[in-house]
This record gives structure tokens, C-alpha cells and sequence, in this order.
């Protein structure tokens, strides 16, 4: 069977069981050291890394190019959901508050399962966070408390590891706005779903940097492999929750398939790793539900060339693309480095 061949077998048989190592976040469940250099990049930018790009630079192609037809033949998928806009709020609102609750309960975590501290102040901070989302007014309270809880882990775990959890930002952000005047309201999509893109995008690159910590978990459960080789998979399963998080920001007509396909990620995943995984992904999932109801946003309509056709705007994202990934691949690296100089 020609090498081709059986790179592209290989490749398909890979997205089978990738819910699972795509959707784990890998700090929650192996040893980790972020003083560590990482992986050399010339060591990461191999054969088989531009033979995925190539596939994912194609399948990106074809999504787009649906994207724009379908929002062409139906112009309202380019725009947010009328009278969508307080059902989502309230969902996120619940699912924040019962984070928060699960968080203050368990007395152990500052904002996710790794994010350890005994200091008493962390519980009432939390709690508090919790009950101010009860009522919109006090939403603004409870992101002052998000934004505390993501200082202190800062303090204790340093800007670089927190780079992750940057979505709780966001969080704090949709909370806050929905204190405010209506005439900022359009802020909360876009930056809530900007935030949940960096996080997801951030921890993809860990995994080509860092892909001894993703190895620690394979090795827990090699069942999910399926024999194949981990190089391949775990490349295979960076470049898919990439391309998932980088629709999320640039997708338009066809973005609630994007967060359905993010939330099977993470919903399919819990099973296989547990209470841990359920409630470090639970803020995601509420999150998820906001561009799922009520579509897209400024941030997505703003990737967009009016002037372009469907294949031409499908090309320049593509570019957008590539050039994302280079970004974030010298982004990681230098901040790793400058953040232990």
C-alpha cells in the first residue's frame, strides 16, 4: 500500500477516538512542568506536520466555502439571533453560578481541577461570585470575583500557565457587561467567544510543544489510540481542536455546528476521564450554549471580505489560517521563554 495511502487511513482511523484526547485538558490529569523548554520547533515543523496542515488548510477550504453558500442562500445565518439574547445570558449565568457552587464546595480549587490553594479567602470569594449571578445587577460583583479567583492564579501558577483559562476572562467580561447599559450588550458575544478561542487555541499548540505531557496521558489510556503512533495522533488531535476554536471565531452561517462539534468534544470525553473532566469543562460547555442560540457575532461577521466571492473569501481564510497558526506556535514559545528568564 503506497505511504500516502496509508498516512490518509491512518489519519481517518485517528479522528475515531479523538473526542478524547483533543477535549482532555492535560494538566488536569498528568505531571506537567512549564519551566521546561519546549519541543523545538524545527523538530515540530517535520514531514508529517505539513501533510496534516495540508489536509486541515483543504478541509478548512471546503468549510468556508459551505459557510459562505449557505449564508448567501439564507443572509439571516449571518446575523445574531433576534430575541436570542436572554435565554443565553441566563444559561451562562446558571452555569457560572454552578461552577462556582461546585467549586466552593469542593474547597480545594481556585478556578480548575490543577489550580490548588487552602487560603480561606479563595472559598468566600467564590461563593460570593456564585450567588451575584443570581441577579443581573450583581453579575458585575461576580466578575469582579472571576477576575480576583484569575489574579490569584496568576500569583500562585504565573501568566504563562494561566494563558489557558483565559475563557474565564471572558466569563467575567459577559457578566459584567450585562450590568451595564444596552448599548454595550454587543461586546459580550465577541469577547466571550474571542477568549474561549484563545484558551482552546493555546492549549492546541501545548499539545505540538508539549507532547511528553499529552504521551503521560496516552500512556493511561492507550485503548483510545488504537495502536497507532502517538506522534501522529496527538498532531492529528491538536490540528483538530485548533481548527474547532479557530471556526469559533471566523465561522458565520454554519457556526452552531462548530460549537455542537466542541461540545460533543467535550461531552463525549467525560465518560472516559471522570468527575474532574465534567467539572473543569463545565464553564465551556456553558459558554458554548451562547453561540449555539444565538449565532454569530461581531467578532465572526468581522472575518469577512464583502467584495470576495465564496471561493476568494474561503481562500483568504485559509491564509487567516495558516497565518494564525504560525503566530500562536512563536506566541507560546516566547512567552514560555520570557516567562522563565
Amino acid at each position: 500500500m503506497p505511504t500516502r495511502t496509508r498516512f490518509c487511513l491512518r489519519t481517518a482511523a485517528i479522528f475515531s477516538a479523538l473526542p478524547f484526547v483533543a477535549s482532555a485538558h492535560v494538566k488536569w490529569f498528568c505531571n506537567y512542568d512549564v519551566t521546561q523548554p519546549t519541543k523545538p520547533l524545527a523538530a515540530v515543523l517535520d514531514r508529517n506536520f505539513f501533510l496534516v496542515l495540508a489536509v486541515f488548510v483543504a478541509l478548512v477550504f471546503l468549510a468556508f466555502c459551505a459557510d459562505g453558500w449557505a449564508l448567501k442562500r439564507w443572509p439571516r445565518l449571518g446575523l445574531s439571533a433576534a430575541g436570542m439574547q436572554e435565554l443565553p445570558e441566563k444559561l451562562m449565568r446558571l452555569g457560572t453560578g454552578a461552577f462556582f457552587l461546585c467549586t466552593w464546595n469542593i474547597g480545594l480549587n481556585i478556578l480548575t481541577p490543577e489550580l490548588h490553594t487552602q487560603a480561606p479567602w479563595i472559598f468566600a470569594v467564590q461563593f460570593v461570585t456564585a450567588l451575584g449571578v443570581a441577579w443581573r445587577r450583581t453579575c458585575v460583583v461576580s466578575a469582579a470575583g472571576i477576575c480576583a479567583l484569575y489574579a490569584y492564579g496568576v500569583d500562585r501558577y504565573g501568566f504563562f500557565h494561566m494563558l489557558d483559562y483565559v475563557y474565564f476572562l471572558g466569563i467575567a467580561a459577559y457578566l459584567a457587561l450585562a450590568s451595564f447599559p444596552a448599548r454595550w450588550s454587543w461586546l459580550r458575544m465577541p469577547l466571550l467567544s474571542g477568549c474561549l478561542a484563545f484558551s482552546l487555541i493555546w492549549t492546541a499548540i501545548e499539545k505540538l510543544l508539549y507532547p511528553q505531557w499529552s504521551q503521560q496521558l496516552m500512556l493511561k489510556h492507550a485503548h483510545m489510540m488504537m495502536g497507532m503512533p502517538f506522534g501522529l495522533f496527538i498532531l492529528v488531535a491538536a490540528f483538530v481542536e485548533f481548527t474547532l476554536a479557530f471556526y469559533l471565531a471566523t465561522g458565520r452561517a454554519l457556526l452552531r455546528l462548530g460549537a455542537v462539534a466542541l461540545l460533543a468534544l467535550f461531552i463525549s470525553a467525560m465518560p472516559e476521564f471522570g468527575a474532574r473532566d465534567v467539572l473543569g469543562h463545565f464553564p465551556l460547555v456553558a459558554i458554548l450554549s451562547v453561540p449555539f442560540l444565538a449565532g454569530c457575532s461581531a467578532l465572526q461577521r468581522f472575518w469577512r471580505w464583502p467584495s470576495f466571492g465564496i471561493a476568494a473569501n474561503a481562500a483568504m481564510t485559509c491564509l487567516l489560517y495558516v497565518a494564525a497558526l504560525s503566530v500562536f506556535l512563536l506566541l507560546y514559545g516566547g512567552v514560555q521563554r520570557i516567562g522563565q528568564s
